[in-house]
């Protein structure tokens, strides 16, 4: 079972029902939509107000908290008995706020130098940062987290690494993505964390690249051309950037493979890992681009999207979801 406790004190768990949470390597903060019993409805409950502002955590009977936030937005109903919260890790606070000026420019630091600087500037804790080498970053008319993974990004464009942030533990993380989670997804008879119930995808080479042509920003004529063997009947396809040599490495993208799974849950099957995939028509590993845990009687349901591409989101080009 799961417990859900009130601003650090308070086990509401008697007046919680279903809740779902919910993230992607394209959103910053993961979300937890649950519902709650009104306050004065039910005279054999407890009576419990609940605030926006106030935290809520989920913890399991192991003691495993699996997620914490604060509430964001409810809604009420004269109808209905239940209230619906929507509650927001601690990551939306580096995403809704801006540094001051004088922490928007960095030089000669390194990402999770930057990183640790701005977590701790907004009032969090650092976890595992990744480890960069020292770069210069222009954040100005940033947010905190778009300067952050905006560096990391940078870096990405070097190492051809990808990084992700996420909370555990109260803390603030930067993980290198695809990490692979020792949960293979398959069917069986046994319910166990990772049986498949229901497995469908698609495949489509609308973003394939296979070949990248590097232009030199310091002399126009000097041109670093990256290709790979993916062409075959497709032909080539090809895309040309400016930078500096070795920042198209892991630009090269394959046909992209997009799959939705559903299957008995487990809280370690997150955005941002890799997973071992074994159904009626495909075999091999991918990576969670998004997830859904679904909770309800004790029932835990993970839905995911799993996909063949493991790309970091690029803070240029991109709008930043919550």
């Amino acid at each position: 079972m799961v417990k859900c406790i009130l601003n650090n004190s308070k086990d509401i768990s008697q007046i919680t029902g279903k809740f779902s949470i919910s993230g992607s390597t394209k959103e910053v903060a993961e979300k937890l939509d649950i519902r709650v019993v009104r306050p004065d409805v039910d005279h054999y409950l407890p009576s419990i107000e609940i605030s926006i502002g106030d935290s809520i955590e989920l913890v399991t009977d192991e003691g495993r908290s699996i997620f914490k936030g604060i509430v964001w937005f409810r809604e009420l109903d004269d109808n209905s008995m239940e209230q619906r919260l929507t509650c927001y890790d601690s990551l939306i606070y580096l995403n809704k706020s801006k540094p001051p000026t004088d922490k928007q420019v960095f030089t000669n630091l390194s990402a999770d130098g930057i990183a640790n600087e701005l977590i701790k500037h907004v009032g969090l804790y650092p976890g595992s940062i990744a480890g960069t080498p020292s770069l210069t970053f222009n954040g100005r008319d940033k947010t905190y987290h778009e300067i952050i993974m905006g560096a990391y990004y940078d870096i990405h464009k070097k190492d051809g690494k990808k990084y992700f942030m996420h909370m555990k533990d109260g803390k603030v993380h930067i993980s290198e993505q695809g990490q692979m989670v020792n949960i293979p997804l398959r069917y069986d008879n046994e319910a166990k964390p990772g049986v498949l119930l229901e497995v469908s995808f698609e495949e489509s080479a609308e973003s394939m690249i296979n070949e990248i042509q590097v232009i030199d920003e310091r002399n126009k004529d000097k041109v670093e051309k990256i290709t790979s063997d993916l062409s075959g009947a497709l032909g080539l396809i090809s895309k040309t950037i400016v930078g500096t040599k070795g920042e198209g490495q892991g630009l090269i993208k394959p046909p992209k493979v997009e799959v939705d799974v559903k299957c008995i849950g487990s809280w370690d099957l997150n955005s941002g890992y890799r997973v071992y995939l074994e159904s009626n028509f495909l075999k091999g590993h991918y990576y969670i681009s998004e997830h859904n845990h679904e909770y309800s009687d004790g029932i835990h349901i993970t839905k995911m999207k799993l996909t063949s591409e493991n790309i970091m989101k690029s803070m240029d080009k991109e709008e930043v979801k919550k």
